[in-house]
């Protein structure tokens, strides 16, 4: 038979750990529409001031995928920013960004 002990000893309480995030809410761009034959588009998710862009992404309308290649979908300081190649005019592009605090 196994013999447990009567007290457990303890150590020393340790440091605090990172505040964790307090809260996380998502942000849209507003709808930007491509008008030249050939380019690019870029819309930007922009977080309130004291927050980050945890992640992000995009939707497209009005353009195959053929017609579209992402050039860019990144943080970029407070905003999520996409830009795509496009190939035609009237393609719509809105940007989305999950913003919150992090400890410092």
């Amino acid at each position: 038979m196994l013999a447990f002990p009567t007290a457990i000893a303890r150590g020393a309480r340790g440091a605090t750990g990172p505040v964790p995030v307090a809260r996380v809410h998502e942000f849209a761009s507003p709808v930007v529409v491509s008008n030249a034959t050939d380019g690019t588009v870029t819309a930007s998710a922009v977080c309130p001031d004291g927050e980050s862009a945890l992640s992000g992404g995009h939707a497209v309308t009005g353009a195959t995928a053929a017609d579209t290649t992402a050039l860019t979908d990144r943080p970029a300081g407070r905003a999520w920013t996409v830009t795509l190649g496009v190939v035609g005019a009237g393609v719509r592009l809105r940007a989305f960004a999950v913003c919150g605090r992090t400890a410092a």
